[in-house]
């Protein structure tokens, strides 16, 4: 026997004398004198030990360590494998057992249901692998909701939605609309009721006793007192005898004169309006301009003259309207107005037309024909303008025919106006916007909307009109207007003062 036959027999022997020492040390191996007090054991144990009391070793290196060839490497593996599992297997083995005696598994079967247990806890909660995650929960994927598009929809509820959309839009408009009026209505009010300027006279009277306080803000008057009522704002409006406004190849003294003068008290509170007509005769003092526009002196003059001191426009009505506040003993006037001939024919058919009933004693139209006293007619183009311009110059009093002719005019007029402004808060921008080009104005749209809807509001339906008290004269080659001091300064406190209760 050779020596390699030697070493293969003492082999065969060492293996079969280790059988039974592996067999006694091996926790896997079971006997049948000790089954029943290990079932009893297993039980004991499965309420006591938790598989986190037994720190595991590290299974990678002794997997990895060189194993010895033939059956012997097999059999330690499968030692090493029982030894490292077999104090967690002890805590499930008598529910895999009773599991796998119920459902007749094979021992091989019986390690698949401990294999996930021994996963769940070799491994740490934040290592989970996704296979060990599927294994513990089944969770069925969440179904998303599908959109249904606007053209898959039925057709009724397109039509409600295109219907609410319309409609948003509509209320939204409306609501910036509402919005935007009413900053303007108050805007407008505070510009028409500035008088923060306010340094009003008296004229002197005999008998009168006038005392004036705070600015002219009270006065008394004849044993009376009155207060100046601040909701009343004042447009001074004029017609200018030129087809077109401006200066003549830029000359100062040009620019036509203020034949047709109107004060409008406008109550913004109450929507009272008062129209007070001022003859073009009365001499007043007003501002004398070079032809190069500087500021010479004030002299008194005839008071439709200061408007051809100037340049025709802005200036020319600023000039007009400082003379009528000396006038009215130093009225603050916050708003003007001006148009030429041409604008009238324009506003006249803009409404449709005015129908009037003559009060002077003829009347000749455009078209030559003679009208009479008490006729009623409607004036359209031409006809209104030459209703309004007309008089006889070698007649001293044509002027105050012509006069009683506009307000005839212009009562018929506001009245068709104002029932225009009722159905239709933008008619009275409309006119203005018609006569641009023929008008100047410092009235802005937020004091036009503080004047419309005051109308609307209040329901005004007709202006009062009052003429400046006082007689026509004549020295020969001017005509003069003389003012009654006391019945016009009487008339002032009746129109722009409260009296004490």
């Amino acid at each position: 026997m050779n020596r390699k036959q030697t070493d293969s027999t003492e082999n065969t022997e060492i293996l079969s004398s280790q059988e039974p020492a592996l067999a006694e040390s091996s926790p896997c191996v079971k006997t049948s004198e000790n089954e029943e007090g290990e079932k009893a054991q297993d039980e004991k144990n499965s309420e006591s030990i938790r598989p986190e009391d037994y720190p595991l070793p590290n299974t990678e290196r002794l997997r990895s360590s060189k194993k010895p060839s033939g059956d012997l490497s097999n059999k330690r593996e499968d030692d090493l494998d029982d030894f490292i599992f077999a104090k967690y297997r002890k805590v499930k083995r008598s529910e895999s057992k009773s599991k796998a005696e119920s459902h007749h598994l094979s021992p091989e079967e019986d390690m698949l249901l401990v294999t996930p247990v021994r996963r769940r806890h070799h491994t740490h909660p934040s290592e989970k692998s996704t296979e060990d995650t599927d294994m513990e929960f089944a969770i069925p994927p969440k179904k998303e909701k599908r959109k249904t598009k606007f053209r898959d929809k039925p057709w009724w509820k397109k039509l409600l939605i295109i219907l609410g959309i319309i409609f948003g839009a509509i209320l939204g408009l409306l609501l910036i609309l509402a919005v935007t009026l009413t900053i303007m209505y108050f805007v407008g009010k505070a510009q028409l009721t500035d008088y923060s300027k306010i340094n009003m006279t008296a004229p002197v009277i005999s008998g009168a006793g006038i005392n004036i306080d705070d600015k002219g803000k009270s006065v008394t008057y004849k044993g009376k007192k009155y207060f100046f009522n601040t909701d009343i704002t004042s447009i001074l409006c004029m017609g200018v005898d030129k087809s077109e406004l401006g200066l003549d190849y830029d000359v100062v003294g040009t620019g036509g004169q203020a034949d047709s003068l109107f004060l409008v008290a406008f109550n913004t509170k109450t929507g009272e309006t008062e129209v007070i007509a001022i003859p073009r005769d009365i001499k007043t003092d007003i501002g004398i301009y070079s032809p190069e526009g500087q500021y010479l002196k004030t002299e008194k003059y005839q008071i439709c003259l200061a408007y051809a001191y100037g340049d025709g426009r802005e200036k020319s009505c600023e000039n007009t309207k400082t003379a009528v506040e000396r006038l009215f003993y130093n009225l603050p006037i916050q708003s003007y107005f001006a148009m030429d001939l041409e604008a009238i024919s324009y506003l006249n058919d803009a409404v449709g037309g005015v129908t009037v009933t003559l009060n002077n004693n003829s009347f000749v139209d455009s078209y030559g024909i003679q009208h009479y006293q008490g006729e009623t007619l409607t004036l359209y183009g031409d006809n209104a303008v030459s209703y309004l311009r007309m008089r006889d110059i070698e007649e001293l009093t044509s002027t105050t025919q012509r006069m009683d002719r506009q307000i005839n005019y212009l009562n018929s007029f506001t009245q068709k106006a104002i029932a225009m402004t009722k159905d239709d808060l933008g008619v009275p921008l409309n006119l203005l916007s018609i006569i641009s080009g023929n008008s100047v104005t410092d009235l802005n749209p937020a004091k036009i909307t503080a004047f419309a809807t005051t109308v609307i509001t209040n329901g005004v339906n007709e202006l009062s009109f009052k003429k400046i008290p006082g007689e026509l004269t004549s020295d020969g080659t001017y005509a003069e207007f003389v003012v009654d001091e006391e019945s016009f300064y009487e008339m002032l406190l009746d129109v722009y003062y409260t009296p004490e209760n």
